[in-house]
């Protein structure tokens, strides 16, 4: 389910300057105009403080929304008015100052059929004049004024608290100036990740239900007998395969752990285990928990000591019970091949 959080631009203080420190998103409307980009989420970048609308007119209004997955941060603003004066009393450097006064009257047009490649281009033009013309100006308000410009012209929103960037989630900043739209994909850092690992795992059969016969006590009298009991130490073997989940903020560190979950077959039955484990380094590993699996057990009308009159196998004596749990220990290898695989010679 997305948020969206509304920004609406009116007329704000501009500033002329360069530079994107590591709070801010900065997005040059001529380079994509009118289009959709994708891009992940700057590396270091923790919260947004301000947004940077490059080569944007100053005199028209531009509408920007952010949109994420989540929870809504607090309505954009933007605290200040436009104080921009670009005109020179000065005529010196006659060319400079003709193309930067064309570039500032762009800048200020209030003409919605005007479009901020247009912004782009004037002030390339600029540059291409100032390479030209620059040895030969020495009014310094007319330089200092160019290179402000030739830095780039943006508008800065301050956002009122940081946007706090955070792990699985991504980010839509929508800008909007009439009918003309740019968004921005943010698309954020995963969470976590599962791994996949092959495993062995082992469950006591002192744990699952005892086993019986009949033993025959005269010609036509059989009585149902317990079998000597397994021990804890006995063990039953079934290779496995697991899937664990790592947090990333962790993924660097030699020991992680976290619950798995791991599916495996033996020749009697299928197994599913649920469990708690450590890895060292992704490669070894070892989980404990509860496996579920199938387990004979004595039919229920049967029991114990009672006598029969007929002979019967064990598999007429007993019956599957169907998943059972049962505790195991198992041992985990993240391995590039399957190891349980059987190769051809």
């Amino acid at each position: 389910m997305k948020k969206i959080v509304f920004l609406l631009l009116l007329v704000a203080r501009l500033t002329i300057g360069y530079g994107q420190n590591d709070e801010s998103i900065s997005m040059d409307l001529a380079q994509f105009y009118d289009k959709e980009i994708s891009i992940p989420i700057p590396a270091g970048l923790q919260r947004i403080d301000k947004i940077i609308l490059i080569n944007a007119f100053l005199q028209q209004q531009y509408t920007v929304s952010i949109e994420e997955e989540v929870i809504v941060p607090p309505p954009l603003s933007l605290i200040g008015e436009i104080d921009m004066d670009l005109k020179t009393e000065k005529a010196s450097c006659p060319e400079i100052s003709n193309s930067w006064n064309q570039v500032t009257e762009l800048l200020n047009s209030t003409d919605v059929d005007k479009t901020e490649m247009e912004i782009s281009g004037s002030i390339k033009t600029l540059k291409a004049v100032w390479e030209q013309y620059k040895d030969d100006c020495s009014d310094p308000a007319i330089t200092g004024a160019v290179l402000e410009i030739l830095n780039g012209p943006h508008r800065e929103v301050a956002l009122p608290v940081p946007l706090k960037i955070e792990s699985g989630k991504n980010y839509k900043i929508i800008i909007s100036r009439g009918d003309v739209k740019w968004i921005c994909k943010l698309n954020g850092r995963k969470k976590g990740s599962w791994e996949f690992s092959y495993g062995f795992l082992f469950s006591p059969k002192g744990f699952e239900p005892s086993r019986y016969y009949l033993n025959q006590t005269d010609a036509e009298s059989y009585i149902i007998t317990p079998q000597r009991g397994y021990k804890a130490v006995d063990l039953r073997f079934t290779p496995m395969v697991f899937y664990n989940y790592f947090f990333e903020s962790k993924r660097n560190k030699n020991w992680n752990h976290s619950f798995n979950g791991g599916i495996g077959y033996n020749t009697e039955s299928a197994f599913v285990s649920l469990g708690y484990g450590g890895t060292y380094n992704h490669n070894i590993g070892f989980s404990t928990g509860i496996v579920f699996y199938e387990q004979e057990q004595l039919m229920g009308h049967y029991h114990a000591g009672k006598v029969l009159t007929t002979n019967l196998e064990p598999n007429q004596l007993h019956e599957k019970a169907f998943f059972r749990p049962n505790f195991y220990v198992a041992f985990m290898l993240r391995l590039g091949k399957n190891p349980f695989e059987k190769t051809e010679e």
